[in-house]
């Protein structure tokens, strides 16, 4: 259940990239909380479904990345998917 709030929050059923930064601030404080193991798990899971999305141009607001960047950037963990983030959508 997890790990599906937290690629709702970056993918949708189209695989296509946008963000519900509105959900992924309580998403991450929740995730936080778990064992090492089960955060590397969910951040691959994550960053693969990243790289095989497409940006969803309606749904895509360039400026919200910097919100989304903020928010992941306060986890450690969550630098891999800050990473996977910056490169997928440098393009944008």
């Amino acid at each position: 259940m997890l790990l599906g709030m937290l690629l709702e929050t970056f993918i949708n059923e189209n695989n296509k990239i946008r963000f519900k930064i509105f959900r992924l601030v309580d998403v991450l404080v929740i995730l936080n909380k778990l064992h090492t193991e089960h955060l590397s798990v969910f951040v691959s899971t994550t960053t693969s479904a990243i790289e095989i999305g497409s940006l969803d141009a309606d749904r895509f607001y360039a400026p919200d990345l910097d919100s989304v960047l903020e928010a992941v950037g306060k986890y450690k963990w969550a630098i891999p998917l800050a990473k996977k983030l910056k490169k997928k959508t440098k393009s944008a």
